[in-house]
C-alpha cells in the first residue's frame, strides 16, 4: 500500500526534485546497537550492487566484531511520508588512518537506491571526517561481478575534485564529501584552488586526449557565440554536443526489435545522451547512474504505464531484457482487468436471472 501511494504521488508530481520534497525522505545515520546485528549481517550477505567488496561477515562474525569494538559500525535507517523503510544501509569503519578515516563497508540495498540515500550517508561520513580532523576518505574498493554501481558512484564525485581514481583505494577530501547531495549531480562543485592537501592517486596522464576535448569544447563554444541566435538553438546546440557519438562505444550496435524495444531505446538516447542505443546495449556501460534510472523508470510509467523495478537495472541491464519486462508486466495487467470483468460480468449476470425469477431470491 506504501508503494502504491509512492507510485501515485510520482505520477502527479512534474520533476524528480518535486517528487522528494514531496515524498519527505528522513535518513538515520546512528550507532550499531545490538538488536540491530541480525539485519546488518543480511545486508552484508545479499548486498551486491551498492558494496565496496565482496566480504561476506556472518552475524556471529559480526557480533564478535561490534562487541570487541575492531570495528565502528553505523545504521542507516529511511523513512518517508508514506511509511519506514527500516534499515537499509551499514556504515563500517576502521578508523583513522594518518589523515584518512577508513571505511570498511558501505552498504546500500537496492529498494533504497535512486532517492539521495547513498548521498546522505557519503556527507555524514565527511562531515565526521572533517570534526576528527582528518582530511579524507578512503574506500578500498574491490571489484566483482556485480558492484559496478559502487564504483560509478565514487568516479563520479571524484570527477568533481578534478581527479582520477586509482586502482586499488579511492581517496575522497572529507570537505568534498560533506556536500554530497543527490540533486545537485553528487555534489557540489568545490571552488578552484592552486594547491591541494589531500593525497589523491593519480593515473598516468592522458594530456593529448585533454588537448583534444579542450579543442573540441572552444570549437564549439565559438560557434555558439557566433552563429547562434535564438535560444532554441542554443539548447538544440548543447544537447547534440553532449550526445555521445555510436563510434565511442565499445560493443557493436545491434537494431532494436519491435515497438517496445524502439521506444524504450528512444527514451534511453533522450536521458543518457547516446545517439543511438542497440537493444544489447547496457544501462551502466551507458554511463547510467541512479539519477538517471529515477528519470528512465518515470519516462517508462508515462509511455507504457508499468514501473521497471529499481533491482532490473542491476540484475539485467539491456534494452532487450527491460523491453521483455515490460510487457510481462502490461499482460499481467491486462489479466487481471480480465479476471475482474469476468467476476463483475457474472455478478451482473446472476442478478439479472435473479430479477427474472423471485423464486430463486
Amino acid at each position: 500500500m506504501q508503494e502504491r501511494d509512492r507510485k501515485q504521488l510520482r505520477i502527479q508530481v512534474t520533476s524528480l526534485a518535486a517528487f522528494l520534497a514531496a515524498l519527505d525522505l528522513q535518513v538515520r545515520i546512528r550507532r550499531l546497537e545490538e538488536g540491530d546485528l541480525a539485519r546488518s549481517a543480511q545486508l552484508i550477505q545479499r548486498v551486491n550492487q551498492f558494496n565496496l567488496s565482496s566480504i561476506r561477515r556472518s552475524e556471529a562474525e559480526l557480533t564478535a566484531l561490534w562487541r570487541s569494538q575492531t570495528l565502528e559500525a553505523w545504521a542507516v535507517e529511511v523513512s518517508d511520508r508514506f511509511g519506514d523503510y527500516g534499515q537499509v544501509g551499514l556504515l563500517m569503519l576502521e578508523g583513522d588512518k594518518s589523515d584518512s578515516l577508513k571505511i570498511d563497508s558501505f552498504l546500500v540495498s537496492c529498494r533504497a537506491l535512486g532517492r539521495g540515500v547513498e548521498h546522505q550517508m557519503l556527507a555524514a561520513l565527511g562531515a565526521l571526517a572533517q570534526e576528527r580532523g582528518l582530511r579524507s576518505l578512503e574506500f578500498p574498493f574491490v571489484e566483482t561481478s556485480r558492484n559496478r554501481p559502487m564504483r560509478d558512484f565514487l568516479q563520479a564525485i571524484l570527477q568533481h575534485c578534478g581527479q582520477t581514481t586509482p586502482s586499488g583505494s579511492y581517496f575522497v577530501p572529507a570537505d568534498l564529501a560533506a556536500r554530497a547531495s543527490y540533486l545537485s549531480s553528487s555534489v557540489e562543485k568545490p571552488p578552484v584552488s592552486s594547491e591541494t592537501n589531500v593525497p589523491l592517486d593519480t593515473r598516468p596522464s592522458t594530456e593529448p586526449a585533454a588537448n583534444l576535448q579542450a579543442q573540441e569544447r572552444s570549437r564549439m563554444l565559438a560557434r555558439i557565440a557566433m552563429e547562434l541566435a535564438t535560444p532554441e538553438q542554443i539548447l538544440s546546440a548543447f544537447e547534440s554536443w553532449q550526445r555521445t557519438s555510436r563510434k565511442r562505444l565499445e560493443n557493436e550496435y545491434v537494431a532494436p526489435r519491435g515497438v517496445v524495444e524502439s521506444t524504450l531505446a528512444g527514451i534511453w538516447a533522450e536521458v543518457l545522451g547516446v545517439e543511438k542505443i542497440g537493444r544489447s546495449d547496457a544501462f551502466f556501460e551507458l554511463e547510467g547512474d541512479s539519477l538517471k534510472m529515477v528519470q528512465i523508470i518515470v519516462r517508462v510509467l508515462e509511455s507504457f504505464g508499468v514501473e521497471l523495478p529499481i533491482s532490473l537495472f542491476f540484475e539485467h541491464q539491456t534494452i532487450e531484457a527491460h523491453a521483455q519486462k515490460i510487457i510481462e508486466l502490461q499482460e499481467s495487467i491486462n489479466i487481471g482487468c480480465s479476471a475482474q470483468t469476468a467476476s463483475i460480468t457474472e455478478e451482473e449476470s446472476t442478478d439479472a436471472s435473479d430479477s427474472k425469477n423471485p423464486s430463486r431470491r
